[in-house]
């Protein structure tokens, strides 16, 4: 027998089978497995209908009953009206299913088809299987109080036909009462019957159908034979083609063929995989498998992907792959086809994408540092809103505390009191201070100072917030130099590296170490790291025991946006700006760490040759006065009568306006009546620049003072351009109140800075 025609036979074998079997199949699940559990299933949903007929009529009989009990009916009354319910209704196919009532003797109360046994006692009414029907009934509901009973009974008025049924019954014991309906199995039987006569006749054009099928695959099978020895040909031709596009393309290509066996592959593949050319030989697919696998972060990835792709022939498919060098390729394949769609094997293109990739990494961590930057703005913008409103509440607060010390003896127990709201408010003006210098709104103040009276300030507050599980221990020498920096910044600092500390010690506590000293460093001292030059340094130094730090975490731990802490609960900018700050100082820091033994940071800040120190004010000293006529204006009432209860205490002569409209107005109306005008920033109406310009244009040489709690859009610079003397910012104290007044009004005939 010719190859061609075996081919031929094997072919119709192959279709043939697999269609009778699958009919067969069909055939054997239909009537042996689906409808014997339809059957199972049909019944069960009666059974369940039966239940919910039931129901509804037993709620029908407890609303007659309510109404009984609402004097609507007698109870004589509404048993009738539910009998003759009862009696109408039906159910089911032709309307032959009913429902009766017996009581617990049994006797039946009503019964549609048999009204001959209504009033009879029915304990003797056996069916032909012996069963005691009713009394089948009572001792159900006597036990479940509802439930199923399966019985022999008449086909509806039919006394002569005795046919299987299946009831529901259910006690109503207020009246004693049991309700029931059933249906009749030969309902369930005719609907199988059907059901079956049904199959029969599908499985029979299935079959016949399916033979059809398999007739016309075995035709098209003749023809796609002949064609093969034409596709072969046609596929010699294009793999010709097909390998001079291979050599000079920039991606790695290999193909493979309908049994996924390598047929080909360019030069470009063996560079990018490092797999000498001796090494490939047709269809060894295991050797290149073993070339490439160990190169790959995921063989099993690589492996699921090319075995997915040759069960599924005709799919294209595009991924990446990533090797253990870093390398990132594109990974793309596609079937080819013959002229009649016959599948002949894949393509596989390989792509390096490394320098792509990078650059992608690059762009998106330039954007999360964006997003990051744009939420520190806008806590920018929420911190000047709040600045602005916060010193003006503490102006009244540190105002007149001031003006309480002045009026109590130096003995009262009230002075301490006071001074520790003074003390208080005072840190609320500095808190307020550093969230506008971290969020740059606020000029640095830049200044000789001691760093252990910072230190000293800023525990005092750690501790209070730093909960007691954790220790605080503190050495300061009180000796050490001055530095100049911004104290602010310092406080920051310390705040930052403490807080650190605290997070890394939270769960199971430990020691918070803080020292504080001023050491001499020579060349020797210098490690190779430290970018400092030989001289007195002052030396804070932080340590804490608790889970400490790789090698691999304090390597970036200055990046700016890394962080360690969970998502939401950092920013990454703490340890950046303390290192940014040091640096502007002119110092240096570095850290040491281990996992489980705990951080230590050392800051070494340069110590100053002149101490120009910022001291204490002495409280002592003379408070200027004055009797010249002020003009006071401010749109919070609390405000305007403390200072100007300030200024009249001081021997001025004040007049004082919450109103600046009114303000304006009397001014113009008597502008040589003052000698000075005081003025907020932020009012309605007529603003504090507004009203200084209309002062201005009325009398040119009017000294001027303007307040502010906070102000984007101004600050001492620009209020001075305008020709306004002096610039406060809130909250106002007493002496630096007094002293601006002053000096101001002593330069009065100067011309405006």
């Amino acid at each position: 027998m010719p190859e061609q025609n075996i081919n031929s036979f094997r072919e119709m074998i192959r279709i043939i089978i697999p269609a009778l079997v699958a009919v067969f199949l069909f055939i054997f699940s239909s009537f042996y497995l689906f409808i014997p559990k339809f059957e199972k299933s049909l019944l069960e949903d009666k059974k369940l209908m039966l239940r919910e007929l039931v129901q509804s009529s037993w709620y029908v009989v407890k609303h007659l009953d309510k109404e009984v009990s609402q004097g609507k009916y007698s109870l004589k009354d509404a048993q009738t009206k539910a009998i003759h319910h009862f009696q109408s209704m039906r159910y089911g196919s032709d309307d032959k299913d009913y429902f009766w009532i017996t009581d617990f003797t049994p006797v039946c109360i009503m019964h549609p088809y048999r009204p001959d046994l209504e009033g009879k006692d029915l304990s003797a009414l056996v069916d032909p299987n012996g069963t005691r029907i009713f009394m089948e009934f009572v001792q159900k509901v006597e036990e479940q109080g509802e439930g199923y009973v399966s019985y022999m009974w008449q086909w509806m008025d039919d006394q002569t036909r005795i046919v299987p049924k299946i009831s529901f019954v259910k006690e109503y014991k207020p009246w004693g009462w049991i309700i029931g309906t059933g249906i009749y199995l030969e309902d369930v039987e005719a609907q199988i019957a059907s059901m079956k006569k049904g199959l029969t006749v599908a499985s029979v054009n299935i079959l016949i159908l399916v033979l059809l099928i398999a007739s016309y695959q075995i035709y098209r099978a003749f023809n796609v034979l002949k064609l093969r020895q034409q596709v072969l040909r046609d596929l010699a031709f294009k793999n010709l083609i097909l390998s001079t596009q291979q050599e000079t393309s920039l991606d790695g290509i290999i193909v493979v063929n309908e049994n996924g066996e390598m047929v080909s592959s360019n030069q470009r593949f063996l560079t990018m995989w490092g797999i000498p050319a001796a090494a490939v030989k047709p269809k060894n697919n295991e050797l290149i498998l073993q070339l490439i696998l160990p190169k790959l972060v995921n063989p099993e990835q690589f492996l699921d992907k090319v075995n997915y792709l040759y069960d599924h022939q005709n799919e294209k498919s595009i991924d990446e792959i990533i090797l253990k060098d870093d390398r990132v390729f594109d990974r793309y394949s596609s079937p080819m086809s013959g002229p009649d769609g016959t599948y002949l094997g894949r393509v596989w293109y390989f792509r390096d994408i490394s320098y792509q990739k990078q650059a992608e990494e690059e762009k998106s961590i330039l954007e999360d540092q964006l997003r990051q930057a744009q939420k520190i703005e806008a806590i920018g913008t929420l911190a000047g809103g709040i600045a602005h409103d916060f010193n003006n509440i503490l102006t009244p607060i540190l105002g007149y505390s001031e003006m309480a010390l002045e009026d109590l003896p130096p003995d009262s127990p009230a002075v301490s009191e006071i001074q520790e709201v003074v003390r208080a408010a005072n840190r609320a003006k500095e808190l307020i201070s550093r969230i506008l210098t971290f969020s740059r709104q606020a000029e640095q103040e830049w200044k000789p100072l001691k760093i252990q009276y910072v230190l000293k300030e800023a525990l005092k507050l750690l501790r209070a917030s730093i909960p007691t599980t954790i220790e605080i221990k503190q050495e300061t020498d009180p000796q050490c130099g001055a530095v100049f920096a911004d104290p602010t910044q310092i406080h920051q600092i310390i705040m930052n590296l403490c807080t650190n500390a605290y997070h890394a010690m939270q769960k199971s506590g430990g020691i918070l170490a803080v020292s504080l000293n001023e050491i001499e460093l020579d060349a020797e001292d210098l490690p190779s790291k430290i970018t400092l030059v030989p001289g007195p340094y002052v030396r804070l130094e932080v340590t804490d025991n608790g889970v400490g730090m790789n090698q691999v975490t304090m390597g970036r731990i200055f990046e700016p946006y890394f962080t360690t802490k969970p998502t939401g609960k950092g920013t990454g900018l703490g340890l950046s700006v303390v290192h940014g700050i040091v640096k502007s100082c002119g110092g240096e820091i570095t850290v040491y760490s281990e996992p489980g033994l705990g951080t230590t940071f050392h800051l070494y800040f340069p110590v100053i040759e002149e101490e120009q120190l910022l001291s204490e004010t002495d409280n002592n000293l003379q408070i200027p006065t004055g009797d010249e006529k002020i003009l006071l204006v401010d749109d919070e009432e609390i405000i305007v009568i403390l200072e100007k209860q300030i200024l009249e205490k001081l021997g001025y002569q004040v007049t004082a306006f919450t109103d600046s409209e009114e303000a304006l107005h009397a001014f113009s109306n008597k502008p040589e009546s003052f000698d000075l005008l005081i003025t907020d920033l932020t009012m309605p109406r007529i603003t504090g620049i507004q009203l200084a310009r209309e002062v201005i244009s009325v009398r040119d040489d009017i000294p001027i003072i303007l307040c502010s709690g906070f102000s984007e859009t101004m600050n001492g610079e620009q209020a001075m351009a305008l020709g306004i003397r002096e610039y406060i910012m809130k909250p106002v104290i007493k002496k630096n109140f007094a002293q601006t007044v002053r000096k101001v009004l002593d330069e009065k005939r100067s011309p405006a800075v």
